[in-house]
């Protein structure tokens, strides 16, 4: 009886197993195996402005729909994607850390220089964002946190330099 008992459990429960067995090779061989794969995307923006959509690829291009609230139009002069502030907190560490308005930190034929950014409207930007090394890259769903600036100039005022997104995230 005893014999019966040990087959019978090892059939039922050794079924179970191997297929938890073969659910965890699964999970692993698609990447999934650590905190990284289940990563939250998380894109806080500043006031008069939303972060509707973004996207730091493993190439280090980061890809951003926002939209801005405020009801002026915006002349874009530059901006910027860094993977740290600078000393201040006020602008980007690497990168375009002077806000120059410079096709060069923009992927080919993507650059917002001198585009107008309408009141109540949302736009989408390509960017390069930078870190200590360059230009940043990694490997999908490894987290990343990005900080997005813009130097922007409204109607009758001087231009301005913000921090408008911090995307804490992962590659895409």
């Amino acid at each position: 009886m005893r014999g019966q008992a040990a087959i019978d459990f090892m059939s039922s429960y050794g079924f179970a197993i191997l297929i938890i067995v073969i659910a965890i090779i699964i999970i692993y061989r698609i990447g999934l195996s650590g905190v990284n794969g289940f990563t939250q995307q998380t894109c806080t923006a500043q006031p008069g402005f939303s972060c509707d959509y973004v996207s730091l690829n493993t190439t280090g291009i980061l890809a951003i729909k926002m939209s801005q609230n405020v009801a002026t139009n915006m002349k874009i002069n530059a901006i910027a994607c860094s993977a740290a502030l600078n000393n201040t907190g006020a602008g980007p560490q690497f990168g375009n850390v002077n806000m120059v308005p410079s096709n060069s930190f923009y992927p080919a034929g993507s650059s917002p220089v001198g585009m107008t950014f309408y009141g109540s409207s949302e736009s989408i930007f390509y960017m390069n964002c930078y870190g200590s090394g360059g230009i940043l890259t990694g490997q999908i769903s490894k987290p990343v946190i990005v900080y997005v600036f813009i130097n922007y100039t409204a109607p009758g005022y001087q231009p301005v330099t913000q921090l408008i997104i911090t995307d804490d995230g992962a590659y895409t």
